[in-house]
């Protein structure tokens, strides 16, 4: 048994070091053949250290980690692996994912949080901000409003929310509540270029400048909040509810 820790800690250094070389490659290699490859290869990567952190912590919170992992991959099965077949339905279905995976998120600070009050106010906060980024989008969009959208923006209020929540218990785990914040850091320059293709915004403008700068910011965002929210099992620094013995 004391020679399970350091075979552990070898398998989250050759993780860190694929990353690493998947990261540089991804950002700084000019005109990277099947780039989607290596992005894809960096949530798999991510989804299987998390499954080697959940079978060495077997807990709640580090299952509940490789649940949102699971979601994650599916949609990145859509937007990355598959990009060049994208449409609605197929961004539509990566979006269900993508919130089932921010549920599953929620579901880990829900798990954490001792409190019925902060509970409440959670559930009050996520369900607010969701509709009123709903009526909103309806507002301004009219008919151009779709389910899409509707799965979109209540992935982004459960992103949020989850964000703020983490961030309140980040103490208890640095790592979820930093990778969360990098997660958005992504959808904001996703989220830009979609906006600049919903406005029809000129080449000139300055958003579309901004969302279309020659480097890729959604990965500088995106790979190492993958990183951190697979390695963050590794780092809860308090007795989850339910012991890893019921499992």
């Amino acid at each position: 048994m004391k020679t399970e820790p350091c075979y552990f800690k070898i398998i989250f250094l050759i993780f860190l070091i694929l990353q690493t070389i998947l990261f540089i490659s991804i950002l700084f290699v000019p005109h990277l053949p099947l780039i989607n490859v290596f992005e894809y290869t960096s949530i798999i990567l991510s989804l299987i250290f998390s499954l080697f952190v959940f079978l060495k912590k077997k807990n709640v919170f580090t299952l509940l980690i490789f649940i949102a992992l699971i979601f994650t991959a599916v949609a990145d099965t859509f937007l990355v692996f598959l990009n060049s077949s994208l449409n609605e339905t197929t961004q539509t279905i990566a979006m269900i994912s993508f919130s089932l995976c921010q549920l599953t998120y929620f579901l880990v600070i829900w798990k954490v949080t001792t409190s019925q009050r902060e509970r409440f106010i959670n559930l009050v906060i996520r369900t607010i901000f969701f509709l009123a980024l709903e009526v909103t989008a309806i507002c301004i969009l009219g008919s151009s409003y779709n389910f899409l959208i509707f799965v979109s923006l209540f992935y982004f209020s459960q992103l949020v929310t989850n964000i703020i929540f983490a961030f309140i218990h980040i103490k208890m785990n640095p790592f979820l509540a930093i990778g969360l914040l990098l997660f958005i850091g992504c959808d904001i320059f996703i989220g830009l270029s979609t906006l600049c293709d919903i406005l029809a915004l000129s080449q000139t403008h300055f958003l579309y400048i901004f969302a279309h700068l020659p480097f890729n910011f959604a990965w500088f965002f995106y790979l190492p909040s993958q990183v951190l929210l697979s390695s963050s099992g590794l780092f809860f620094k308090r007795k989850l509810l339910i012991s890893k013995n019921s499992l």
